[in-house]
């Protein structure tokens, strides 16, 4: 978006001065001395980040910034923008940090960083003046599961205006987020945003302030929400008319049979996207993370041979893309590569082991074993399991001090899509993975998966936030696994074998017509394809049939 930048002060900002920056049809002013920001639009004006800033451990407990004193050690100017430099302080203890502003994405852009490693928590501040307002999610993280902690926009009833302030996940030094205040509507003062949580590192330490905050103000909360910062998938347009088959029973053998009959129905009109789920060494899952390691650990012989699999790769791939599933995010101990020490479980912050891979073994695990798969089988295509289902990258931080930017859910994100990226280049072809909830992940790391949504049976949503932010990313292949939408995660009925979806009309109707409103056509010209047995299934309608 165009602004106009208007800057007081040349080299050095003086410090009872002001800077003022236009960003479309809304003026934010900040002061250096005081640190007050203001955001005026459409004749309103209020204070989005009141006490936004580092918290500190002073005198053995965490101290918010509106218990500390803060004074401007120096303002210049930079870039477009002013760098702040502050000491807080407490009694006799301080430490320094610094604060960029500036224009930036349709709004303004404050990174906040430090040399010290005593903050535990950076909070967003207060948004004050704001009148009564309203709050609703817009992220893919919030979507699948419906609670009230993810991010959320605010909206003012009587002026119109939206505000929405957001940590950037990909440039975090922290460990998690957290939400405080989750209430969905109120008048007066309110959390701008979540809190970054800094855990400790298995040594007690922390990685050191690094924070970006992104501010956006406007009266179209289109124009207000933060959209996606990764490219679309580079095909999304090939996979969008695609059939996606999703192979879970069956040999090799019976699926090249299954595939050459659908494919003889069609008489090539129709591309056929395939997976095989269930071929590992060992059986399903139970070698993690290696599916193959030959010579000892061959594909399962009860699912085919070499020869097999790979004559149902070169038809598959004849008449679509094929993939074999994998995952690197789970560790069994029975794993020869665990035994070996090339795959060595995540650690807590109380140095316990965590339930996964450490994501600095992933790199190296795929480099291998992708290119064994692709050496064997030549797939055109790929699918690897629980890369986008943790909500977030603190669901595969490694907290051993011992890693480079332990503890650091920027770490985390950029491993994750180191993986991806990968595993995509291998093969030259896309990416899937399971329940797609990791919305930054989206598009150019992973190209298409199943739509999950928790709970949606009991609760309301709109697909607008999905049409209008993630649909020009990826292409979505149903809803996932049928039970999911009927319950939140432990998923209690289902495995207590008690749910009666599968033997009520209504509720087949309702997952039915979630399918229809939340499947992704990428093109005018998108056929659909329904297995007959699709109830059953892990992605459900629309394009997709399920073996079994």
């Amino acid at each position: 978006m165009p602004f106009a930048l208007l800057l007081y002060g040349l080299a050095a900002a003086p410090a009872d001065e002001a800077m003022t920056w236009r960003v479309g049809d809304v003026t934010y002013r900040y002061a250096a001395a005081s640190r007050e920001l203001v955001a005026a639009c459409a004749g309103t004006s209020f204070r989005p980040l009141v006490d936004f800033g580092p918290a500190f451990l002073f005198g053995g407990k965490e101290r918010a910034p509106a218990d500390l004193t803060l004074s401007l050690l120096s303002a210049e100017r930079r870039a477009g923008g002013l760098r702040c430099r502050y000491c807080a302080a407490f009694g006799a203890e301080s430490a320094d940090y610094a604060l960029d502003i500036g224009p930036a994405e349709g709004g303004l852009r404050l990174r906040l960083t430090s040399t010290s490693a005593l903050c535990p928590r950076v909070h967003a501040g207060r948004t004050v003046g704001f009148g009564a307002w309203r709050r609703f999610g817009y992220t893919r993280n919030a979507e699948p599961y419906g609670q009230p902690f993810w991010p959320r926009v605010a909206y003012a009833p009587e002026s119109g205006l939206y505000v929405a302030a957001r940590w950037d996940m990909a440039a975090s030094a922290g460990t998690a987020w957290d939400a405080p205040d989750q209430r969905f509507q109120g008048e007066g003062d309110f959390a701008a945003a979540l809190d970054v949580v800094y855990d400790t590192r298995t040594d007690g330490t922390r990685m050191t302030l690094d924070e970006t905050l992104l501010l956006r103000v406007g009266r179209d909360p289109w124009a207000t929400l933060p959209p996606p910062a990764q490219k679309p998938s580079e095909y999304r347009q090939e996979l969008a008319p695609c059939v996606f088959l999703d192979v879970w029973g069956g040999t090799a053998v019976e699926t090249e049979y299954f595939l050459r009959h659908l494919a003889a129905l069609t008489q090539g009109r129709v591309r056929f996207y395939t997976i095989l789920e269930n071929w590992e060494t060992g059986g399903f899952d139970s070698l993690l993370p290696d599916s193959i390691l030959m010579p000892d650990y061959p594909p399962n012989p009860g699912i085919g041979t070499v020869e097999e699999l790979r004559s149902l790769s070169r038809y598959a791939s004849s008449v679509g893309r094929y993939g074999m599933r994998t995952n690197y995010v789970y560790l069994r101990e029975a794993s020869p590569s665990a035994k070996a020490g090339r795959a060595v479980q995540a650690l807590a912050p109380d140095g316990k082991p965590r339930w996964h891979t450490r994501p600095a073994d992933w790199l190296p695990l795929a480099r291998r074993q992708e290119a064994e798969i692709h050496d064997l089988f030549a797939p055109n295509a790929s699918f690897s399991d629980q890369l986008t289902s943790g909500g977030g990258p603190w669901s595969y931080i490694d907290y051993d001090a011992r890693q480079p930017r332990a503890g650091s859910m920027g770490e985390a994100l950029a491993q994750q899509r180191r993986l991806c990226r990968l595993i995509k280049d291998t093969h030259r072809g896309p990416l899937g993975s399971e329940t797609n909830i990791d919305e930054q992940l989206l598009g150019e790391f992973v190209d298409t998966g199943d739509f999950g949504i928790f709970d949606g049976y009991h609760r309301a949503f709109t697909p607008e936030f999905k049409l209008r932010r993630l649909q020009g990313l990826s292409c979505f292949h149903g809803m996932g696994l049928m039970y999911r939408y009927f319950e939140m995660p432990p998923f209690k009925a289902f495995h207590a074998g008690t749910t009666s979806y599968l033997a009520d009309p209504a509720q087949y109707d309702d997952y039915r017509a979630a399918e229809v409103l939340w499947w992704a056509r990428s093109s005018g010209t998108t056929r659909s394809s329904r297995c007959a047995r699709w109830p059953t299934g892990r992605m459900g309608a629309g394009r997709t049939c399920n073996s079994s």
